[in-house]
């Protein structure tokens, strides 16, 4: 048998919110950026998440660890795919003396 997850009202709530979705969300449109649907549920599952972790860590440091380390692993990707990429000189480019 699976575990079992203890869930808020809140939680109750989302869960309904995701079984309410039409199945068929994700087939009909031809890229996941034409679905209107499609923020909807990754920020529901995405709060059941985020209230799991916090109920069961009781902190907020995993998750502020998980948000610091995609930034940094943002930069070196932007690092990677373009090393020549200069600094803009905003002042200039505006005309301002």
């Amino acid at each position: 048998m699976g575990a079992c997850l203890r869930v808020g009202p809140k939680g109750l709530q989302a869960l309904a919110a995701v079984r309410a979705l039409p199945l068929g969300i994700f087939v009909r449109y031809k890229t996941l950026a034409d679905n209107p649907h499609w923020k909807t549920g990754f920020s529901v599952l995405f709060s059941l998440i985020t209230g799991w972790v916090l109920q069961s860590y009781h902190s907020y440091t995993l998750l502020f660890s998980i948000a610091a380390a995609s930034y940094l692993l943002g930069l070196l990707v932007l690092r990677i795919l373009a090393p020549g990429l200069q600094r803009v000189d905003v002042a200039a480019s505006l005309g301002a003396n």
